[in-house]
């Protein structure tokens, strides 16, 4: 049986640890610096609660670390000096993927 949330619990960061997720979205985009991106739309359960993380992967070098992990966790073999190919990004919805989640402090949004 479903659990209704209330709104603090939709919107409070679920905790710091590695959960299965499932890719909802992976859409192609443009950073505010016009450099290709994806922003990913995550779900997992949270107490018996659906749960949204959002990310972006940007298509820069100093990110390359970011989009290489993304594709380890979705069972590529991808290793260092590989073409990183946006194709694979946007195929992952619908995907698993198991990931660790991290909180930043972000002086506009919050945590």
């Amino acid at each position: 049986m479903p659990i209704l949330a209330t709104a603090k619990q939709l919107f409070e960061p679920i905790p710091e640890e590695i959960y299965e997720f499932f890719v909802e979205e992976a859409k192609r985009s443009y950073s505010t610096n016009k450099n290709p991106m994806f922003k990913l739309r995550l779900t997992t359960e949270y107490k018996g609660v659906d749960r949204g993380v959002y990310d972006h992967i940007v298509f820069i070098d100093k990110c390359a670390f970011k989009i290489t992990n993304y594709l380890r966790a979705l069972g590529y073999a991808v290793k260092e000096g590989d073409p990183l190919d946006e194709e694979l990004i946007e195929s992952s919805r619908g995907k698993k993927v198991r990931a660790k989640v991290i909180i930043e402090d972000d002086p506009k949004y919050g945590p």
